[in-house]
């Protein structure tokens, strides 16, 4: 059997994520020529909060990451001098985006 190409791989996850959003009702595409053109530097782009940009990385493993997250709900990540980045499992954010997306509607 033929391995499947990196970018078709690529392709299927930011799918993947577009159908996620898609799916607790938030307008999300995937760019177009993402990465190939200046204009399109990211992978995703999720229509809420006036806009936000996502990349998607795929890998078989991502052993450290899940190794410090272990049974956390989140992982805190934080380079020297910067803000931190914040890890969750996609369950975990669903909740917090269909709770936001209800107390947006009821307001």
């Amino acid at each position: 059997m033929a391995l499947k190409s990196p970018k078709n791989k690529g392709y299927r996850n930011e799918q993947k994520i577009v159908k996620l959003f898609q799916s607790i009702g938030i307008p999300c595409r995937r760019q177009p020529l993402s990465g190939a053109i200046a204009d399109f530097p990211h992978d995703v782009y999720i229509d809420y909060w006036g806009g936000m940009i996502g990349e998607v990385k795929a890998r078989k493993r991502f052993a450290s990451i899940t190794n410090w997250k272990g049974k956390a709900d989140l992982l805190f990540l934080i380079p020297d001098f910067a803000e931190p980045y914040v890890l969750m499992d996609w369950n975990l954010f669903r909740q917090f985006m269909e709770n936001i997306n209800v107390e947006t509607e009821e307001s």
